[in-house]
Formats: C-alpha cells, structure tokens, sequence
C-alpha cells in the first residue's frame, strides 16, 4: 500500500550529554559524542542499498552503522498491536483520524523466520 517507503528502527548508541555530568568520567568518555550518534541515523536515511522497502534495526558499528537483528520480543504481534493501540491513545488520536493507517506488518521482515 505505501510504494516507495522504508521504515527503519534506529539506535544512535550511547551519546555523550549532560546526562552524564554526575556519573563517571570513564563513563563519560565511552559514550560517544552527539555528531557520532547521527550517524547510524544518516546511514538509515541515505544508504541506497536499505531503499528496498524492508523494515530493518540499524545499530553503531565502529565508525559508521550496520544492520542488526532486533530482539526475540521485538516479532511478538500481540504486543505490536497492544504498542500501536497504546500509541494511538497517547497521540489523542480519533479513530475517523486512523483511516489508511494500518498496524506495521511483520510479514514482510526475513528476520521474523528465525523466532518462528
């Protein structure tokens, strides 16, 4: 139904912030810094090779992003569904508001054969 887009989950890695003023200076400098965080963002906007329309996990990898396998919990429909409808009640959002939105399909995903 939605031609031309791809849908990804990204984690930036542990970013260096004032968050992180009162813990230890080791901890401090093992996070990364804010540009570094960008990048797993930037590699799943603009990577030519993930425009195929299927849901991935991108993750930090060294210096740059890869594709990671998200966990077991993650492929629970249930639970997707209980998020979506638990979503939709945080937005405020009104169900004549929801037409032509539909719950993400797992279906799709080559990942979700392995917890099968």
């Amino acid at each position: 139904q939605y031609k031309g887009i791809s849908v990804h989950a990204v984690h930036p890695g542990v970013i260096r912030s004032n968050l992180w003023q009162y813990q230890s200076l080791l901890a401090y400098f093992i996070c990364k810094n804010p540009s570094d965080g960008a990048k797993p963002v930037y590699f799943a906007a603009t990577a030519p090779e993930l425009s195929d329309e299927k849901a991935r996990y991108i993750v930090p990898f060294f210096c740059w992003a890869a594709e990671a396998t998200s966990s077991k919990v993650s492929y629970d429909k249930d639970l997707a569904a209980m998020l979506w409808e638990y979503s939709i009640d945080l937005a405020g959002l009104k169900p004549h508001e929801l037409e032509g939105l539909m719950l993400p399909s797992l279906e799709e995903s080559s990942d979700q054969a392995l917890y099968q």
